[in-house]
């Protein structure tokens, strides 16, 4: 039984409801590194429960994206340099390895707490059943896909990497349901994160980004 909303196709887990639009000709589409592997640090459970359950056990609600509605809303920048995009690009192959593998705690530990909040358990499991879901994980028993889900998925950056006005990295990328988000990076304690995800919406909803 999978505890987690669903990270083996993670854009499309988020984009569900929103509607792909083409996508951004800034550059040739560039697929994510297929060297990394899913062997980095492991999260520790007992700073993610927080942001997911009260201090009494109670869920807290996940929260909610703020899409944009065209390209031209996503954050502005100018073009990274070379070691910053290959960083950049390194730290979305490990995410999407990690994604794929359903490796919670190597996963959630690419993730800043902003993201990692909307990551939370969504099938109403207790603290403790989480807990014990990073423990089997740790011991290398990973907690497999629901039945008839594909636990392979793929990313592809779609523009250049840019550096943004407040010394973090974005960039564009689409799943391969066509489901476009823009991936937006920070350096933590000379690690790189994932510390934003604004999606693309067509449908006529919010059309403010997340920040």
């Amino acid at each position: 039984m999978k505890l987690f909303v669903s990270i083996a196709v993670t854009l499309a887990a988020l984009c569900s409801v929103l509607v792909g639009v083409g996508v951004a000709a800034a550059q040739d589409a560039s697929p994510t590194p297929s060297s990394a592997a899913c062997n980095g640090e492991q999260a520790d459970v007992e700073q993610l429960i927080p942001l997911w359950y009260e201090p009494s056990g109670s869920p807290i609600a996940a929260p909610e994206s703020s899409p944009v509605t065209s390209l031209e809303q996503l954050p502005q920048g100018q073009p990274a340099s070379v070691e910053d995009t290959a960083n950049f690009d390194l730290l979305m192959a490990e995410f999407q390895a990690c994604s794929n593998a359903n490796d919670l705690p190597r996963f959630f530990a690419l993730l800043t707490p902003k993201v990692a909040a909307v990551f939370g358990p969504q099938n109403g499991e207790t603290p403790d059943e989480v807990r014990q879901a990073f423990q089997d994980a740790i011991a290398g028993t990973p907690v497999p896909p629901d039945e008839g889900e594909d636990s392979g998925g793929a990313i592809t950056r779609t523009g250049d990497v840019v550096s943004l006005p407040d010394g973090r990295f974005g960039a564009l990328f689409v799943d391969e349901n066509g489901e476009q988000a823009f991936v937006v990076a920070a350096k933590v304690d000379d690690k790189w994160l994932v510390d934003d995800l604004i999606f693309i919406d067509t449908s006529g909803g919010q059309s403010t980004p997340t920040s």
